[in-house]
């Protein structure tokens, strides 16, 4: 059975997206804010969760990045990548 590396990210720009050519292509970035609310059961309080998201995306329009503004809600479709990186000798 094949194995998919799918994922689904609705959320809220949070700055204008940059572009830039790298190999004749042009590459995109932008941040992206996802948000989650709970009750907590104990104390009966509504509590919020903000994850961040750094996006990358390939080969856009000229059309779809000018939509791509601070506040802009955006759905991205894509494959899910992870990487790390070393800062000061400590593992990030």
């Amino acid at each position: 059975m094949p194995y998919m590396n799918q994922a689904i990210v609705m959320g809220h720009l949070g700055k204008d997206a940059e572009t830039r050519s790298a190999g004749g292509s042009t590459v995109t970035s932008f941040s992206l804010a996802t948000n989650r609310r709970w009750k907590d059961k104990q104390s009966g309080e509504w509590k919020e969760k903000t994850t961040w998201h750094s996006i990358v995306a390939w080969k856009l329009s000229e059309k779809q990045t000018a939509s791509l503004t601070k506040g802009a809600t955006v759905l991205v479709v894509g494959e899910l990548d992870t990487r790390s990186y070393e800062k000061n000798g400590e593992k990030r």
